[in-house]
């Protein structure tokens, strides 16, 4: 079984290493939404130029080139970018219209129009693109003064997050893992037990990464997948384990307090309780876990059925190491090498944790009210901040510094053409499908497009009919449609079709082109022409819907398949109804603190940010929702089964609850805390969507793990007492405290 792992991280390690390549960064298209459409008609009918553009944008250290330096420096590049076979056209500032001129020494630019199947092919070419035109900028440096540059655009946003959340991955790991290893120590009393969790997490994280590989040969897949499989595959790996040593430990003290006969022996046994009694429960705790995960598979989004993927893929391997990887290597090892060293496992005894965990189950016991009460007040307090929620995309100051995309962007804001990067599409189409401008309509075409020009959210409008044509039908054809320029890169070949290009004024926020991109449609008033918008704002617009739609179909399947599988496990219906409301709890308590810190701003500088966001992504309660439901619904099976275990041979409520949280606090707490630490390290990390899941799941578990499970939980099960375990304290016969 150890060579056959050993194998499998073998050939998933040589994977992981180019697995970025194959990852996309956003959240994919979205079928049927008007997004979508016009993505389309730039492609098939108006050559794809305008959906695959990048921008060079570069200036000098030492001020402004002078015009002879400037235009040898462009010749250059021309000829380099030229030279690759992607690149379709290349537009330099002096022939992009007036309205488009970068302001004075504020820098230059180059529109790079690139000729490409698929956005991924787009992003290959980002590295390529710079690769080529480096050489030129290192030699201008050298003869005239350091000129700093940049590749930017959507398809460069992409590429540059998505190589930084790999790397940001890593190093969240890195951060994790040292704290992770002291948890385990204390949790343990041994290095050695300690170490073999943190193995089974890292050959779990390896082996999920590598499948991730195999399956973005096929389908798309989005680069926050590393995340979710790094923080799951470590956070279940070691939790599992976690468990299950922890259950053999126990089940060998107890097969020592009798005649020893062969060591050996008793270890095989013990195993094989310790996988009876916590293996079975670990096998609940990850099917709810997959569970949760696969219901973002039926969301519409590649980004949210990539994380309901690489969370499938992280669980089921975190699941069959444990059952099979890890009796393997406790096997292998040990009682003696297990417990190494000694003198640890003498000083940290687990009888004194249990005392102490008997005391406060007692305390809980005899007022059970006032733990009912007091644990849903603070739940409330933490849960509050989320009925301020506020549904949107941050603004780009909120991305990491460090992107060659964010450079570019500064030097466009220096030019004053920041909004070249975001324009907003519009395609007007003849319903009928005939040509699409006739002189009949060139005059209402004209009126549409003084109505844009004439709000504050627009720069400039470039399409085949300018505003300045009046209400006067135009002599020609040729001047409705502006010009040969406009003829090519406006009319579609079939000549149904009409492009316009609004570029948004300096200072248009995400919010204001959303709000734009839903009016212009009824702003069209020409007979025979409907209106498609297109762009970064409207495939937002169609994101938070598609989002929001998804809602109610994916939170009824993780609460109808979880009630099932609880339903199946404990047989008692009250048991799972309690441990689904105690899972929603703290879920509302996790995403309360991510708005309170990210959206609200308080304390939002601890976790690098400037401010607060103002708004949260719609993706983000939604993963943590179902992450999350899985993830807490460990430490409710975990608890209640050996609460149902001690119910069903005492008969006895009280001393059942007593004795569970005795034999599970100690282990609970530490799981909790192995958990808080590996999601708390990507909550420290520079990708703001990873930021808000990596605290709301670190503050729900911590708090599932201390009010709900060890006050509010055995709080509620005192005061069920026997109706816990309806139907199955009726094949009791003992005693009056079933």
């Amino acid at each position: 079984m150890l060579l056959l792992w050993v194998a499998a991280v073998v050939i998933a390690g040589s994977m992981v290493g180019r697995l970025p390549e194959r990852l996309l960064s956003g959240s994919g298209e979205i079928a049927g939404s008007a997004s979508f459409k016009v993505d389309k008609y730039l492609r098939e009918d108006f050559g794809g130029g305008d959906a695959q553009s990048l921008i060079l944008t570069f200036r000098s250290a030492g001020g402004s080139m002078n015009p002879a330096e400037l235009q040898s420096l462009l010749d250059q590049l021309a000829s380099a970018l030229e030279g690759q076979r992607a690149v379709a056209t290349l537009t330099n500032e002096f022939q992009l219209p007036d309205g488009l001129r970068p302001r004075a020494d504020g820098g230059h630019l180059i529109l790079i129009e690139l000729n490409t199947p698929n956005v991924l092919a787009t992003e290959q070419q980002v590295p390529r693109i710079r690769a080529a035109i480096a050489p030129v900028f290192d030699a201008a440096s050298q003869s005239y003064a350091p000129v700093e540059w940049a590749i930017t655009g959507r398809a460069a946003l992409t590429y540059d997050i998505n190589r930084f959340n790999a790397d940001d991955s890593a190093r969240a790991e890195v951060r994790a893992l040292p704290l992770t290893l002291v948890i385990l120590i204390f949790a343990f009393g041994s290095i050695v037990a300690a170490v073999v969790p943190l193995a089974l997490a890292i050959v779990t994280r390896t082996i999920a990464l590598g499948a991730v590989f195999l399956i973005a040969g096929s389908f798309e897949v989005s680069n926050l997948i590393i995340g979710i499989v790094t923080m799951l595959a470590l956070a279940l790996g070691i939790d599992y384990s976690l468990f299950i040593i922890h259950r053999f430990r126990l089940e060998l003290e107890g097969l020592e307090q009798q005649a020893v006969i062969d060591a050996r022996s008793d270890e095989e046994r013990a195993m094989r309780s310790a996988m009876a009694g916590s293996g079975t429960a670990v096998v609940y705790s990850a099917a709810t876990v997959a569970i949760g995960m696969g219901a973002l598979l039926v969301t519409p989004l590649m980004q949210t059925r990539s994380i309901g993927l690489g969370g499938m893929a992280a669980v089921s391997l975190a699941l069959l190491a444990a059952l099979t990887l890890l009796p393997a290597f406790i096997h292998i090892l040990g009682r003696r090498i297990l417990d190494w060293p000694p003198f640890l496992a003498r000083l940290m005894n687990g009888d004194r944790s249990r005392r102490l965990w008997q005391r406060w189950a007692d305390g809980v016991i005899r007022r059970p009210l006032a733990a009912i009460a007091a644990s849903l007040a603070l739940i409330s307090v933490l849960a509050a901040p989320a009925l301020h929620t506020r549904f949107g995309i941050p603004e780009s100051e909120f991305l990491p510094k460090e992107l060659e995309y964010s450079r570019g962007l500064t030097m466009l804001e220096g030019m004053g053409l920041e909004g070249i990067i975001s324009p907003v599409m519009v395609v007007l189409r003849d319903t009928a499908g005939d040509r699409a401008l006739s002189p009949e309509r060139a005059p209402d075409l004209a009126r549409f497009v003084s109505r844009l020009e004439q709000d504050q959210r627009v720069r400039l409008v470039l399409g085949p009919v300018p505003s300045s044509l009046g209400a006067a039908a135009p002599p020609s054809m040729n001047e409705a449609m502006g010009g040969a320029l406009s003829r090519s890169a406006f009319v579609s070949e079939s000549g149904n079709l009409l492009l316009f290009r609004i570029i948004p004024s300096n200072g248009s926020t995400l919010e204001d082109l959303q709000s734009l991109a839903t009016q212009i449609p009824g702003w069209l008033d020409v007979e025979g022409l409907a209106a498609d918008v297109g762009g970064q704002a409207q495939y937002y617009n169609d994101f938070d819907r598609a989002v929001g739609d998804a809602y109610p179909l994916t939170i009824a399947l993780v609460l109808g398949v979880s009630a099932i599988a609880l339903l199946v496990f404990f047989r008692a219906p009250l048991a799972a109804a309690k441990a689904i409301l105690l899972n929603l709890l703290s879920v509302a308590a996790g995403y309360g603190v991510v708005v309170l810190v990210f959206q609200l701003g308080h304390g939002a500088e601890l976790f690098g940010m400037p401010s607060g966001t103002g708004v949260v992504p719609i993706t983000v309660p939604l993963v943590i929702f179902c992450i999350l439901f899985g993830l807490s619904m460990d430490y409710e099976i975990f608890l209640l089964s050996r609460v149902r275990t001690n119910f069903l041979a005492t008969g006895d409520t009280k001393r059942s609850i007593g004795e569970a949280l005795a034999d599970t606090g100690s282990v609970i707490t530490s799981a909790a805390l192995v958990m808080v630490a590996v999601f708390g390290a990507f909550a420290f990390s520079r990708v703001f969507i990873a930021q808000m899941i990596g605290l709301g799941l670190a503050v729900a578990v911590l708090v599932d793990a201390t009010l709900i499970r060890s006050v509010l939980g055995p709080a509620l099960m005192q005061v069920a007492g026997r109706w816990n375990w309806w139907p199955l304290y009726r094949s009791l016969q003992t005693g009056e405290g079933r």
